[in-house]
């Protein structure tokens, strides 16, 4: 059995589905930069609920 791997941008909840490396465009485009929201547009997203 697979291991899930989280998103890698800080503020992202999501797992990543397999072969990928961030689950959003959002995500691949942050890397290296500090935010404490995400904005990947997945419903689940912890990250996401924090703008409400």
């Amino acid at each position: 059995m697979s291991e899930q791997k989280k998103c890698p941008h800080p503020a992202c909840s999501c797992i990543l589905g397999k072969g990928q490396s961030y689950c959003s465009a959002y995500c691949e485009g942050a890397k290296g930069t500090t935010t404490v929201l995400c904005e990947c547009g997945h419903a689940g997203c912890k990250g996401e609920a924090l703008k409400s």
